[in-house]
């Protein structure tokens, strides 16, 4: 089953479309990996609504830049925190991880296609 043209659809196994910004972008991923993409989709997804929130329109690229470095900058404090607190541990354990690698299955310019989800 694949993803039908023209929409932004999910349905498929091992693919995954995340709308954001007003744009849906199609992911192919490993098997069994489309819950756990479409969780961090929506964590992305709530970094960028609050940035746009508090800058307004800043352009797509810049915002996108913003919302990676702030997701890295919690990144980096957990991990301050994790030694701080003498577990030394990573932040994600290899199980924990998408084990396979995700690509960019092409995208479209259809807004509100999956709205309120990933």
């Amino acid at each position: 089953m694949g993803l039908r043209k023209g929409a932004c659809w999910q349905g498929a196994m091992g693919q995954v479309a995340v709308n954001l910004n007003g744009r849906c972008f199609r992911f192919n991923c490993g098997e069994g990996e489309e819950a756990r993409l479409k969780e961090l989709a929506v964590y992305v997804k709530a970094r960028v609504e609050d940035l746009t929130r508090e800058f307004g329109n800043v352009g797509e690229e810049r915002l996108l830049l913003m919302a990676a470095l702030y997701i890295a900058d919690e990144l980096w404090d957990a991990r301050a925190d994790a030694r701080t607190e003498g577990t030394n541990v990573q932040t994600k354990t290899e199980q924990e991880k998408l084990p396979h690698k995700v690509a960019p299955a092409g995208n479209s310019n259809e807004p509100g296609a999956v709205s309120g989800n990933a």
